[in-house]
């Protein structure tokens, strides 16, 4: 058998890398594409075995966004794959070739930042201690009292 057949995962090609960065402005050389091609496999097959292990912990057989999600947290990266709604995303093409993303909304950075109402039903900061001795002797005082 030759190497490709052996292999039962899925590559990224160091093509697409090169054009993601180039597409925000990046230029790489073929070594940084494959260096980083191989990286990003890796870290969405080990994404993809934690997301299945919570999937196998529920007793389910389908793979949702929120396992997904659930395993990108345990590995400290921010979750932004998919959604959990079921209603779907108004999509929009772009110029050139067949690529489609989800529309955003466009946000005026400097009304935003000028407005001056303030959102209501925001709570009070509180910092709250609580100190437990180790010789098994615990604070009895009641928080907050003032007292001591």
């Amino acid at each position: 058998m030759s190497e490709r057949e052996e292999r039962r995962f899925v590559e990224i090609p160091r093509e697409s890398v090169r054009l993601m960065a180039e597409s925000t402005g990046l230029e790489l050389s073929d070594e940084v594409a494959a260096l980083l091609a191989e990286d990003v496999c890796y870290r969405l097959r080990e994404a993809t075995q934690n997301s299945s292990q919570f999937m196998k912990h529920t007793k389910r057989r389908k793979l949702t966004v929120e396992d997904f999600n659930r395993a990108l947290r345990w590995s400290s990266v921010e979750a932004v794959c998919g959604y959990g709604s079921q209603e779907a995303l108004p999509m929009r093409p772009a110029r050139e070739g067949e690529l489609y993303f989800p529309e955003d909304r466009e946000v005026n950075l400097v009304e935003l930042a000028l407005a001056t109402n303030i959102p209501k039903g925001c709570a009070e900061t509180a910092v709250r201690v609580h100190v437990s001795y180790l010789d098994g002797k615990g604070n009895l005082a009641p928080q907050g009292s003032g007292k001591g």
